[in-house]
This record gives structure tokens, sequence and C-alpha cells, in this order.
């Protein structure tokens, strides 16, 4: 199996999520701050693929519920709708116990 990813624009926070990061605001690559998120969500110009396979002794399906944001996650006014409309979130999922993961050379291209 293949996994592809197409160019991401960046988030429409993010230029003024970085000026916060300069004017001191420290953010780490790894920071589940939803607040912070904008200053590490870059945006990419060009696609990438990979080869991905895995290998598991015990797998099963399984349904995924999606929940929607909180008012707690709220988007500041102008920062709505930067997800691509109706794309709606995959539903299912699989659980694997004791997997081992292959993940091929990174393929980069730009269209």
């Amino acid at each position: 199996m293949a996994a592809a990813q197409p160019p991401l624009p960046s988030t429409p926070g993010h230029e003024k999520a970085v000026k916060e990061v300069q004017e001191g605001l420290k953010v780490d690559d790894y920071d589940t701050d939803i607040k912070k998120m904008d200053a590490v969500l870059v945006g990419t110009q060009k696609w990438r693929a990979f080869d991905i396979a895995a290998v598991t002794p015990r797998a099963r399906g399984c349904w995924v519920e999606v929940h929607e944001k909180k008012e707690s996650e709220a988007v500041e006014e102008g920062e709505e709708g930067w997800w691509p409309r109706g794309l709606g979130a995959w539903s299912v999922g699989a659980w694997m116990e004791d997997v081992d993961w292959k993940l091929g050379e990174v393929v980069e291209w730009t269209v």
C-alpha cells in the first residue's frame, strides 16, 4: 500500500502565530496545546508519497466515533473554513497488536 500527501496550505492563523513565537511565546514542535497549533502548521508546497506496510499477528477492524469540536476549541474570527468543505473524516479504524510497521523512502514532486 502507498500513502500520498498533497500540498497543504498553512492555516489562516499561521503568520499571526509565528509572530507571537518571534515575540517570545514558547512552542515545542510536539506541543499539544490547541491554541499553539497554528505556529507549527506551516503548510507544504510539494506532493509526498511513501510505501507503507504493517505485519501483525492479531488485527481487527473497528468503527470510530469522530467528535464535534467543543466550544472551548472554537476558532478565532477569520480563521474558520480552512478544512475542505464536504470532506468528512473516515469512521473506520484498525486495532493491531504487536505490529511491525515498514515505511519506504519518501518521494517528493511538485505539480
